[in-house]
C-alpha cells in the first residue's frame, strides 16, 4: 500500500488545489448567476444552517476518528462504528425536522423556504459529512495523492455537468439541489473505490463485539464530551446568525453574504487539505510524547500557510469590485462590500484551523470548549448590534453586518486560542502576532500599489485583473525570496520547495492524462 511521506503529500495536496481552484471560480460565477441572489440565498441558508446543526452532532467527532485511524490503521472496526454513529446522527436530525412541521413552527424556524427543499438540504449535508468522513479514512491511509486525483477529476467532471445545465437554462433551486446530491455521490463512490484497490474493503470490515462497542463509545465520548456544551452553543449562535439575517433582511442579502463566503472560501482550499494532514501529524507526534516535533511543524507550518493565505486574500480583497460583477453579475451589485471583507476571512481561518487541530489532536478540548464558550456573548452581542432591527437598536446592515461580525469575532478567537496553544508549545505569542500584522501590511502595499500602477496602462477590469495578478504575485515571490524568514525557510529551501512544486504539478497532469 503506498504510504507517502508527509512533504509529499503535502505538496501534491496544493498542486491538486492549484489545478481545482480555477474550476471552481469558473463554478462559482455559474451558480449565482444561474440562481439569482434569492434562490442563491435560500440555498445558501439551509446548507449552511444544517451544516450548523450537523456540526453540532459531530462535536469533534470525526477529528478523534481520523486521530485514531491514524495512529492505529489496522483497527478497521473504528471505521465501522464511525459510520452507524453518522447513521443515527442523520437519523436524529431528520425526524427532528419532521417534527418541527408536525408541530406547524415551520415558518418561524424556515422563514420563506419550502419543505422539499429543507429536507433536500438535510440529504445533502449528511452526504458532505460521509464525504469529508471517507476522505479522512483515504488521508490515514496514506493514499493522499491517489484521492487528491480524483478529486481533480471528481471536480472537472461536475463543471461539464453544471455548464450543460446552464447553457441548457435548467439551472433552478431544484435542479442545483438534484446536482450537488449527485456530484458527493460519485466523489464517495470513487474514494471507495480507491482504498477497496488498495486493500481496505469497507464493505468486509469485522463486526463490533460488545467490548470493542464499548470501548468505542468510551474513547469517543472521552474525546467529545468537553465539546459538546461548546458545540452546542456554537450551532445555535451559528444557526442564529443565518437566521437572524434572513428574518430581518431577506434571502437576498443571505445570497450575498452566500456569494461572499464562497469567494473567500478560494483562498483557504489551500490550507483547508494541509490541515487535516497537520492534525494526523500532531496526534502522532503526540501519542509518541514527541512535543519537540509538534511545536517544529506548528513553527514551520503555520507561519508559511498564512503567508500563501494572505498573498491570495490580499489581492482579492484589491480587486472586489471586479470579482463581484464577474461572479455576480448586475444581480449582485450591492454585494462588493460583503465580499471584500469576507476575501480577509480565510488569513486568520487558516490560524483557526491549525490551532484547532492541535487541540484537539492533543487532547487539549477542555481548553478549546472554554476559550469557545468565553467568547459566544461577545458574538451573539455582534449579531444583534450589526444585524439587528433598528427596531430593536440594531444597525440592519445585513450581509455587510455578519461579514463585520464574522471579521472581528475571527480576530479575537484565534488570537487567543494561539497564545494558549504557543504557551503549551514554549513559543513566543508575540513573535506570532507581529508576523500576522506586518504580513498583511506588506501585501496590502503590493496589492494597491500594483493595481493602481496598472491603471496607468490598462483600463479594461479583466486585463487589469490579470495584468496586476502576474506583477502582484512576482513582487510577493521576490519578497519571500529576499525575506524567506516569512515563511520559516532558508533562501535555499525556498528555491528547492518552489522546484518541487512544479515538478509535481506536471507529475499530477501526466496522471490526470493517464486516466484519460
Amino acid at each position: 500500500m503506498e504510504n507517502d511521506s508527509f512533504i509529499r503529500r503535502y505538496k501534491y495536496k496544493v498542486v491538486s488545489k492549484i489545478i481545482t481552484t480555477p474550476i471552481l471560480m469558473i463554478m462559482q460565477a455559474i451558480i449565482p448567476r444561474g440562481l439569482g441572489p434569492e434562490s442563491y440565498g435560500q440555498f445558501t441558508f439551509l446548507t449552511n444552517l444544517f451544516q450548523q446543526v450537523f456540526g453540532f452532532f459531530d462535536s469533534g467527532t470525526s477529528i478523534g476518528f481520523y486521530t485514531k485511524l491514524s495512529q492505529n490503521q489496522k483497527d478497521r472496526t473504528i471505521i465501522r462504528f464511525y459510520f452507524i454513529l453518522i447513521f443515527f446522527l442523520s437519523l436524529i436530525v431528520s425526524v427532528s425536522t419532521a417534527a418541527v412541521y408536525l408541530f406547524d413552527v415551520s415558518a418561524l424556524i424556515f422563514p420563506g423556504q419550502k419543505t422539499l427543499f429543507v429536507f433536500l438540504a438535510i440529504i445533502y449535508t449528511i452526504l458532505i459529512w460521509i464525504s469529508e468522513s471517507v476522505y479522512k479514512i483515504v488521508d490515514a491511509y496514506g493514499l493522499t495523492v491517489k484521492g487528491e486525483l480524483i478529486l481533480v477529476i471528481q471536480k472537472g467532471g461536475a463543471l461539464l455537468i453544471l455548464s450543460l445545465i446552464y447553457f441548457f437554462g435548467l439551472i433552478n433551486l431544484f435542479t442545483f439541489f438534484i446536482y450537488n446530491l449527485l456530484i458527493t455521490l460519485s466523489l464517495i463512490f470513487l474514494w471507495i473505490f480507491i482504498l477497496s484497490h488498495n486493500g481496505v474493503h469497507l464493505s468486509n470490515i469485522p463486526s463490533l463485539s460488545f467490548i470493542e462497542l464499548r470501548q468505542k463509545l468510551h474513547f469517543f465520548w472521552n474525546y467529545s464530551s468537553p465539546l459538546l456544551l461548546y458545540s452546542f452553543v456554537g450551532m445555535v449562535v451559528g444557526v442564529f446568525d443565518y437566521w437572524l439575517l434572513t428574518k430581518v433582511s431577506g434571502s437576498v442579502q443571505q445570497g450575498y453574504f452566500g456569494l461572499a463566503f464562497k469567494l473567500s472560501s478560494i483562498s483557504f482550499l489551500f490550507t483547508a487539505a494541509m490541515t487535516q494532514l497537520m492534525t494526523r501529524e500532531f496526534s502522532i507526534a503526540h501519542l509518541e510524547g514527541d512535543k519537540k516535533k509538534i511545536a517544529r511543524l506548528f513553527n514551520n507550518y503555520a507561519p508559511r500557510l498564512y503567508t500563501f493565505v494572505s498573498i491570495l486574500a490580499i489581492f482579492f480583497l484589491s480587486h472586489a469590485k471586479t470579482f463581484s460583477d464577474l461572479f455576480g453579475g448586475n444581480s449582485y451589485k450591492d454585494a462588493a462590500l460583503p465580499i471584500a471583507l469576507m476575501f480577509l476571512y480565510p488569513i486568520h481561518q487558516t490560524y483557526g484551523q491549525l490551532s484547532g487541530s492541535l487541540f484537539l489532536a492533543t487532547g487539549h478540548t477542555r481548553h478549546y470548549r472554554n476559550i469557545g464558550i468565553c467568547l459566544m456573548p461577545i458574538s451573539i452581542l455582534l449579531t444583534w448590534f450589526l444585524m439587528g432591527s433598528n427596531l430593536y437598536l440594531g444597525l440592519s446592515l445585513g450581509a455587510i453586518g455578519l461579514a463585520l461580525k464574522t471579521l472581528l469575532l475571527q480576530f479575537i478567537t484565534v488570537n487567543v486560542q494561539i497564545f494558549y496553544n504557543l504557551k503549551y508549545l514554549a513559543l513566543s505569542f508575540w513573535k506570532y502576532l507581529f508576523h500576522q500584522i506586518y504580513v498583511l501590511i506588506v501585501l496590502l502595499f503590493f496589492a494597491f500599489a500594483v493595481k493602481f500602477f496598472c491603471m496607468l496602462f490598462v483600463s479594461h477590469p479583466i486585463a487589469l485583473l490579470l495584468l496586476s495578478g502576474v506583477v502582484y504575485l512576482l513582487l510577493s515571490g521576490i519578497f519571500i525570496y529576499i525575506f524567506p524568514n516569512t515563511i520559516s525557510m532558508t533562501r535555499t529551501e525556498f528555491c528547492k520547495n518552489l522546484s518541487f512544486f512544479f515538478k509535481s504539478f506536471g507529475e499530477l497532469v501526466k496522471k490526470i492524462k493517464a486516466c484519460f
